[in-house]
């Protein structure tokens, strides 16, 4: 008796020694259906199978990633999440959704490069490429997916911190562009200026990743912006008076660096964007090369 009571009291004790060092493995953030450790969120409410996640250690610098592509976010995996997942409840500036069937065509038919599906290269992009239309459009900070609306900031090119708030107020193309020789966002509002590009470039203005050069907490990365100047573009001047240029049909672009600051969900919590700001304007004044756009500098003949 002794002997079986002995026998079973052992075996009691290796099952609560496995059975604690499986629950502490469960616990540290394992997979038990991949065994992979999956240090970032899924933010994927479709899969119930995917792990809980899990904050970046305090001053992480590398994180590594084996998150598998299904439990990604949504906003990761699709460019037009923030679109798709419309719930009838967003503030659309207009009070529609916008439409990016056209922009999405030429950016299939021109993009320069194309990322393997779930590269950190095509995660970035899906998620700036959300970014930008939660920039552009969303009326209400609180309902973006893609930055974390209590935390987020961004910086152009050394200027000062701007929140969501404020950059709703002054819109995207203000907060961009600035004051340069051929735009200034003193004489113009967003409302105003939205509407000066989205006639400008008919066809829209896409945005890709060229290359991520770092990996999450803080992802540094390539762009580039570009469109068709197919209808004309009025906007006020650094001086005051009001540019009026016709269209030339060439396309415009230009090229930028950006570094985010993300959390475990990859969601935005602060934006650093380098870039000349001139560029843009200067093509769509004087041609980029493409074009052969004669202009006489001090005729006047663009301004009145």
């Amino acid at each position: 008796m002794n002997s079986l009571l002995g026998h079973v009291t052992l075996n009691l004790l290796i099952f609560c020694v496995l059975f604690k060092v499986a629950w502490s493995y469960r616990s540290s953030g394992h997979s038990h259906h991949t065994g992979q450790n999956f240090p970032f969120g899924s933010g994927n409410r479709d899969n119930q199978n995917c792990p809980v996640p899990r904050p970046f250690a305090p001053n992480a610098e590398q994180v590594v990633d084996n998150v598998a592509y299904e439990c990604l976010p949504s906003y990761l995996r699709n460019p037009n999440a923030v679109l798709d997942e419309d719930d009838g409840t967003i503030e659309w500036a207009g009070g529609r959704q916008p439409d990016y069937t056209v922009v999405d065509e030429m950016f299939n038919r021109e993009r320069t490069i194309i990322h393997p599906r779930g590269s950190m290269e095509d995660r970035i992009q899906n998620l700036m490429k959300n970014w930008d239309k939660e920039v552009r459009y969303k009326r209400n900070p609180k309902q973006w997916i893609a930055v974390v609306p209590d935390n987020f900031y961004m910086i152009v090119n050394g200027g000062p911190r701007l929140t969501l708030a404020e950059i709703s107020q002054l819109g995207s193309y203000n907060v961009f562009l600035g004051n340069s020789e051929f735009y200034s966002k003193d004489y113009i509002n967003s409302t105003a200026s939205d509407a000066a590009f989205s006639t400008a470039l008919k066809s829209g203005f896409a945005l890709e990743v060229l290359e991520v050069y770092s990996p999450p907490p803080r992802v540094a990365l390539r762009f580039r912006h570009w469109g068709h100047m197919t209808g004309p573009m009025r906007c006020p001047m650094r001086n005051g008076t009001w540019l009026d240029a016709p269209p030339h049909g060439g396309v415009v672009e230009f090229y930028g660096d950006t570094v985010l600051h993300v959390n475990e969900k990859y969601q935005i919590l602060s934006m650093e964007n380098t870039f000349r700001g001139d560029t843009l304007m200067e093509q769509m004044v004087l041609g980029n090369g493409r074009v052969n756009n004669k202009v006489d500098a001090g005729s006047g003949s663009w301004i009145w």
